[in-house]
């Protein structure tokens, strides 16, 4: 399952290397596109205009469990993924994988926090880097990217659903 499809390409390269793919997206313009491209093998990806947010939308595509399924750089734009998050957990097969992409939390984009404090109550707290308002007193040549080269841009993240039996 490719979630939030775009025009198809990660369907594509999934389906070329021997995938059944199931692409989804809600925006009909891209799924539009995403039939367009000529699909390697023939018949091997059925595209569907889907509302990740509207779990009856999702239960459309329910049927035989998947495999696997992957979302790139897509989960920070959808309002909310619990819907999703459910589909999944019912609809992947025992052992089947959600592997997913979004932008780093720390890098991300120009109006994510760069400083983020979490406190648990009993005193304990995760406190993330901020760097200084001015570059320049951290050293380097004071540019941006001498302070951005040591983290990465994207956070990629594989979870597995517990195969039958398995505790937890």
């Amino acid at each position: 399952m490719d979630v939030a499809c775009g025009n198809g390409n990660f369907a594509r390269r999934l389906a070329a290397r021997g995938a059944r793919v199931v692409g989804f997206d809600f925006a009909e313009g891209m799924i539009e596109r995403a039939r367009a491209y000529p699909q390697v093998p023939e018949g091997a990806i059925e595209y569907a205009v889907v509302d990740t947010t509207d779990a009856d939308t999702l239960d459309g595509l329910a049927g035989k469990p998947f495999d696997a399924a992957v979302a790139n750089m897509a989960l920070m734009d959808i309002v909310d993924i619990g819907p999703l998050l459910e589909f999944l957990a019912q609809n992947l097969r025992p052992g089947g994988r959600f592997v997913f992409s979004v932008s780093h939390p720390l890098t991300g984009t120009a109006q994510s926090p760069l400083r983020e404090r979490a406190e648990d109550g009993g005193g304990e707290a995760l406190e993330e880097p901020v760097f200084p308002e001015d570059p320049s007193l951290a050293g380097g040549d004071g540019g941006w990217a001498d302070h951005f080269r040591e983290f990465p841009p994207a956070l990629v993240v594989r979870l597995r659903r517990p195969a039958v039996g398995a505790g937890g």
